[in-house]
């Protein structure tokens, strides 16, 4: 390349930095940043947009989330128009030279570290604030439907001097960037994304002090719980399942009955040890740990139901139809622990849920009172079948009508003849 071009080039980069000093230098000469833009005139109306990068350390012990994400503020500052020069629309000036709006997140519980900020004034006077940062917020998580749980983690933007008068934040998704969150699926392991709600909104922290606005991010989620399905419910479920095998064995088995209801219990303790690395500690139950007691009790239910069932076959005579009875009626009982383990993990507190339950327990009901039913209708024909017995048996004894005395078959001794 020519030497000459060259240092033309250099020149007029250099020249062309100057004049773009000249004119910051020039918009500044007697700004004042402490002053809003309109004052005294109308509300600064401040367009607010979210873009997140990525949701990490979710943490539901601590109600805490880390999020990357890019926050784009725009509005207008009359005061810093200038005639277009050098083909430049925009200007890049420092942020401790101009009026920003002191927003803050309402959440926020980390220390932001910033990744990149650049802030630009047009010709027009817009003014244009891009902030990259990470930073940790506060979360309340409810993990009442463990692990079918939804979750909200929420990002609140409020301005931190100027009231809702003074300073209106609005939400705008229509700039260059796209959707609020591009793809989100890659940076959650455990978790899949539902979707983003913007709400605007006043919030008052004292009684007697003006509102502030508030630009509130709700970002639902949900647990992928494929893996706690694969490693902990069907597990259990088939234990508790398998304890309903003990209804068949036969009353008088009492190693192989009592055995195997006790080696069905401790598997669930073993089970639960295994599992509390992986459940969440919270101070209420979740619904994995209401299931985990359920089946633990159903697998104590068979335990005592045997050892009734022993008690009556060894104290009581002729109670074998009894035994059987409470047998057969426990040998439906799985489908009692399915009907309740749906209920579990899928109630959201509907109406329709409560339903399911009420139903449920009125056809558990009414199969019980028709297995009573049965079993009552069974005694009595066993009493009623044993009175004609007596009574054919024990007869009356009499005299015939001419007078000869008659033996009935059983009375006394023998088969006589009329005498």
């Amino acid at each position: 390349m020519n030497i000459p071009i060259l240092i033309c080039m250099i020149l007029q980069v250099i020249c062309q930095e100057i004049s773009l000093n000249d004119i910051t230098n020039t918009i500044l000469r007697g700004y004042d940043k402490h002053m809003r833009p309109q004052f005294n005139k109308s509300t600064t109306i401040i367009k607010t947009q979210y873009r997140i990068d990525r949701i990490s350390n979710i943490n539901h012990i601590n109600n805490c989330f880390d999020l990357d994400i890019i926050v784009r503020l725009q509005w207008i500052d009359e005061r810093l128009v200038y005639n277009q020069t050098l083909g430049e629309e925009s200007l890049r000036v420092d942020e401790g030279s101009i009026w920003l709006p002191d927003l803050y997140f309402l959440n926020e519980i980390g220390k932001m570290v910033v990744l990149e900020s650049t802030l630009k004034v047009s010709n027009t006077g817009l003014i244009f604030w891009s902030r990259h940062f990470i930073m940790s917020f506060a979360s309340p998580f409810n993990l009442s439907q463990f692990p079918f749980d939804h979750q909200t983690l929420p990002l609140k933007l409020v301005s931190y001097s100027y009231h809702h008068e003074l300073v209106e934040l609005k939400f705008y998704d229509d700039w260059e960037g796209g959707a609020v969150y591009p793809d989100l699926k890659g940076s959650l392991l455990l978790w899949n994304v539902d979707g983003v709600d913007v709400i605007d909104g006043l919030v008052k922290f004292r009684e007697g002090t003006p509102e502030f606005d508030l630009l509130q991010l709700d970002i639902h989620i949900s647990r992928l719980w494929s893996t706690y399905l694969i490693k902990y419910i069907i597990p259990l479920y088939f234990i508790g399942l398998c304890s309903s095998i003990g209804y068949w064995i036969d009353v008088t088995a009492l190693p192989t009955r009592g055995g195997f209801a006790v080696s069905l219990l401790l598997s669930i303790v073993t089970l639960n040890f295994v599992m509390t690395s992986d459940l969440p500690k919270a101070s209420y139950s979740t619904a994995l740990d209401t299931f985990i007691s359920t089946v633990f009790g159903y697998v104590l239910m068979s335990l005592i139901e045997y050892a009734v069932v022993h008690v009556i076959a060894t104290t009581c005579h002729n109670s074998s139809e009894l035994t059987r009875f409470i047998d057969v009626t426990f040998r439906y009982s799985p489908v009692a622990l399915s009907c309740y383990a749906v209920y579990v993990f899928k109630n959201d507190g509907s109406v329709k849920w409560q339903v399911w339950l009420s139903v449920c327990i009125a056809l558990a009901i009414v199969f019980v009172l028709k297995r009573i039913y049965a079993y009552v209708m069974v005694i009595r024909d066993r009493k009623d079948r044993r009175k004609r017995k007596i009574v054919i048996g024990e007869g009356d004894c009499g005299e015939g009508e001419s007078g000869n005395l008659v033996m009935v078959e059983g009375c006394g001794g023998g088969d006589v003849g009329a005498i």
